[in-house]
């Protein structure tokens, strides 16, 4: 904050922001209360050290403002419940506040967050701006546009690398996180989110470890992330109650956080054969769930389901297979989800996924539904009637739909991402032959989707977002000290 004019406790709390810790509580004490307060909550949050209790201020005491949208925030962040505290009558903290409450009640967000984040700007609060950033990314993500959802999370994480304030850089890394797995590539999310794991203080890991849970990361220790594990191995011993049960708390242990307990209600949706609506989008839940198949029955439409459901449904499987199977069981997995029928130009595009030109692909197609027939019989019946397709479903069977199986180079990615680093490792990870791997490996290096280096005799991976900067910050002793770290 370089305005001359800023006060004794300004000044003193900006410094704690940067991280500048060692020696702000003996002067902070002498502050007016809410300075004092504000500066050894900041404190504790940074150092992992127990939140002072709250002491009731004056809306207009110098501070008070600041400190009520701290405790929102961090009652936000760190998955608490209960009741959020009222949000301060302040041109910056009060839409701040506002939108916090809108993502942890799940209710809509009726304020301004482009004019706070100008005014965030021309008072020189750096830290405020990075938050209207990070905030208009998860209301755009929640409200269903994650494009521009996207280009506000790495506004904000640049400009929290920019300002070197490390507990904005972990906010806005972790909503970059959550968003590069809402618009499916979680392999970057994965590599963002080891990367604060390894220096953010306790506060911020119950949100961190759910995100990587849902990235396909491992090891989490927190409830809400250990609860999404419980569920995942429970679907996959075909223990429903067990799944459903875990699921159940997973969203108690996110309540406080509407935004995340959302994420377990569609995990349960794509996880239940008979639920009545499933997720629009299922790729950003694509890493925990697995592949796709299709539900196909008589009694109406069918529905996409995850391979962790597959246990819970009574129906015959019936696989494709490899090479021309592929695109049996696609034609099966159409006609299934369109109610058994469609027109024929509509059918070969949606299976081939180009237009359909009779005089060039009516031999081919016909050639499909000849093997379709034969693939399906018992199940159901393939027909063309006119210039429609039809499939009559005698009873019900599942079938992989391969557009949606997650591509070898991905699950590839997100093994790199989760440390995996020679060509062995990452074989053993993916369960893909070794000499697959490789030649993926060279692929993806090829195409710049990551980096190969050799060291030594061996060849090492790794991924990098293209937004996020590494925080380069550790804590040293006390954990009170900025040190320097250039990797």
């Amino acid at each position: 904050m370089p305005r001359a004019d800023r006060t004794a406790g300004e000044v003193l709390h900006a410094a704690t922001l940067r991280g500048e810790l060692d020696g702000v509580l003996e002067p902070a004490a002498e502050l007016p209360p809410a300075w004092a307060e504000l500066i050894a909550c900041e404190h504790a949050l940074a150092t992992g050290a127990p939140e002072p209790s709250a002491a009731v201020h004056e809306p207009d005491a110098p501070g008070a403002w600041l400190l009520a949208l701290f405790r929102i925030r961090t009652r936000v962040t760190g998955l608490r419940t209960g009741p959020l505290p009222a949000a301060p009558p302040h041109p910056i903290a009060g839409p701040l506040a506002h939108a916090w409450s809108a993502l942890a009640e799940g209710v809509p967000f009726t304020g301004d967050l482009t004019a706070a984040a100008t005014l965030a700007r021309r008072d020189e609060w750096p830290a405020l701006a990075v938050e209207c950033a990070a905030l208009a990314a998860l209301l755009a993500a929640r409200d269903g546009d994650p494009r521009a959802a996207l280009v506000h999370a790495r506004r904000a994480s640049r400009m929290a690398r920019t300002e070197s304030l490390p507990q904005s850089e972990y906010l806005a890394g972790l909503v970059l996180a959550r968003l590069r797995r809402l618009t499916a590539h979680p392999h970057l999310a994965g590599r963002i989110l080891a990367s604060l794991r390894a220096l953010a203080p306790p506060h911020w890991g119950p949100w961190m470890e759910w995100e990587l849970v849902l990235a396909g990361g491992t090891g989490p220790t927190t409830p809400g992330a250990t609860a999404l594990v419980h569920a995942r191995e429970a679907a996959s011993s075909a223990d429903s109650a067990g799944m459903h049960a875990a699921l159940a708390a997973a969203a108690q242990a996110t309540q406080g956080f509407q935004l995340l307990v959302a994420d377990a209600r569609a995990v349960e949706a794509m996880l239940t054969p008979d639920a009545e609506t499933t997720p629009e989008d299922e790729r950003p839940f694509a890493a925990f769930a697995g592949d796709a198949y299709v539900l196909c029955s008589p009694d109406g439409p069918g529905r996409r389901i995850r391979a962790v459901a597959l246990p819970f449904v009574d129906a015959a499987r019936v696989d494709g297979g490899e090479g021309r199977g592929k695109r049996i069981a696609t034609l099966a997995a159409v006609l299934g989800l369109a109610g058994g029928a469609l027109a024929e130009d509509e059918c070969f595009e949606r299976v081939y996924g180009f237009a359909y030109v009779p005089e060039m692909h009516r031999g081919s197609f016909d050639v499909l539904l000849h093997r379709a027939r034969a693939a399906l019989e018992g199940h159901a019946r393939v027909e063309r009637e006119g210039d429609r397709v039809t499939m009559t479903i005698a009873r019900p069977f599942v079938v992989p739909d391969p557009r949606m199986v997650e591509p070898a180079e991905a699950r590839i990615l997100r093994a790199i991402a989760s440390g995996n680093e020679t060509a062995r490792d990452i074989a053993a990870a993916t369960d893909l032959s070794l000499r697959q791997t490789q030649m993926l490996l060279k692929s993806l290096a090829d195409e710049g989707e990551c980096a190969a280096e050799k060291r030594g005799r061996a060849m090492l991976y790794r991924v990098e977002d293209t937004t996020f900067s590494e925080p380069t910050r550790a804590i040293r002793g006390d954990r009170n000290t900025p040190v320097a770290d250039d990797r």
